[in-house]
């Protein structure tokens, strides 16, 4: 597939879901890119069940491990 062709994919689904364009700056928006880009090949995203419970509580207490440190100053 070509250059273009995958950011008019990108675009589509940012427009597709209501996903501001900022969101092409953010740090965490590009890491999210280069590791699909880096993981196996026919990567298919988590399901929707899974990001809402195992993955989110997993998002949670890496964040919380995160700011440990801040909230202990």
């Amino acid at each position: 597939m070509e250059r273009a062709d995958v950011d008019m994919k990108v675009m589509r689904g940012l427009c597709a879901n209501g996903i501001p364009f900022n969101v092409l700056r953010n740090p965490q928006f590009v890491q999210m890119l280069e590791a699909i880009n880096m993981g196996p090949k026919g990567y298919k995203p988590p399901s929707f069940e899974k990001a809402r419970t195992v993955l989110l509580d997993e998002c949670k207490r890496s964040v919380e491990k995160d700011l440990a440190p801040i909230k202990d100053t």
